[in-house]
């Protein structure tokens, strides 16, 4: 017997839909870049609750530009794509290997972005 929940049952149905297109877009803009997506928090732990949860993700790329960046975080801000999920802004961190992850909103960081309604 497997040990891996099966697919149906690993993500809730509530928010199959919203993470299959979070997936497509950031294809979309990371092109080759992108390394992975990985679901953190009660959704990774299987513990999510529709309308109590938010969803965390993510998202791990080799570098990207800053243009890059922006476009990223407008094709996945709220006003774009509602996420099912209890409301919550995106926070996006950015790191360079060998150096610490950093992260803030855009006025104070460029390459950074915070986004949500």
């Amino acid at each position: 017997m497997s040990t891996e929940p099966e697919p149906s049952r690993a993500v809730p149905s509530e928010v199959r839909a919203y993470l299959a297109e979070l997936v497509r877009r950031t294809r979309a803009v990371c092109g080759p870049r992108l390394t992975g997506i990985v679901a953190v928090g009660s959704l990774a732990l299987g513990d999510y609750r529709h309308g109590r949860s938010d969803v965390d993700v993510t998202v791990v790329v080799e570098e990207l530009p800053a243009a890059a960046l922006r476009e990223l975080a407008d094709a996945l801000a709220h006003r774009r794509l509602p996420c099912p999920a209890v409301a919550r802004p995106a926070t996006w961190r950015t790191s360079t290997p060998g150096r610490s992850c950093r992260s803030g909103p855009p006025s104070t960081r460029p390459a950074d972005r915070r986004s949500g309604t």
